[in-house]
């Protein structure tokens, strides 16, 4: 489990063993979806299966772009973000309707099989670009348009914070997710 009073180095190599860990997870998980359970409703009223997996790989996807801005915008002053959260938190209407047509489509699109190679060609990108960040870099951070996934977002965050967010959406989502029982 990441603790941020670990050494960047230390906290570095932890997020990447939690990525690979989620990773087997969400094999693990696909493999209950074949058949007509990948279309079945979930948990979450008005989602599928199909659709919550979808929407978990976006979230560890969404880090190969929230890495690099985060890493800009913490090179400035710190309330230079707030406007641009502010801006993102004023869309929450059109962002919610995308979140959820983009997970529909792509569950329409996807099989679990398919879903497991992004995650699987994803991974090893994420992890690489976690192992190159410099210890200043964890600590840095922008202002957040926490309105989008209260869960996992807070007004301000720190780049770890930013990279624990995949987990903390793929631990609050997978529950969502009603496998098939076994023959």
């Amino acid at each position: 489990m990441v603790t941020y009073g670990m050494q960047a180095q230390d906290l570095r190599a932890e997020f990447q063993r939690e990525y690979e860990q989620r990773r087997r997870r969400f094999h693990a998980l696909l493999g209950g979806l074949a058949g007509t359970a990948w279309h079945a409703s979930s948990r979450n009223p008005g989602w599928k299966n199909g659709e919550i997996a979808t929407h978990i790989v976006f979230g560890f996807v969404l880090q190969l772009l929230l890495v690099p801005i985060v890493r800009l915008w913490s090179r400035l002053p710190r309330d230079s973000s707030k406007w641009f959260a502010w801006l993102l938190n004023a869309a929450i209407v059109p962002f919610n309707w995308i979140n959820a047509v983009g997970a529909r489509a792509q569950a329409a699109l996807a099989s679990p099989e398919s879903l497991g190679r992004i995650m699987d060609r994803i991974m090893p990108r994420l992890s690489n670009m976690i192992g190159s960040l410099r210890p200043d870099d964890l600590g840095g951070g922008m202002y957040f348009p926490h309105c989008w996934d209260p869960v996992s977002f807070r007004e301000y965050m720190t780049l770890a914070e930013v990279l624990r967010y995949p987990l903390t959406h793929f631990d609050f989502h997978v529950g969502q997710i009603v496998q098939r029982s076994a023959p």
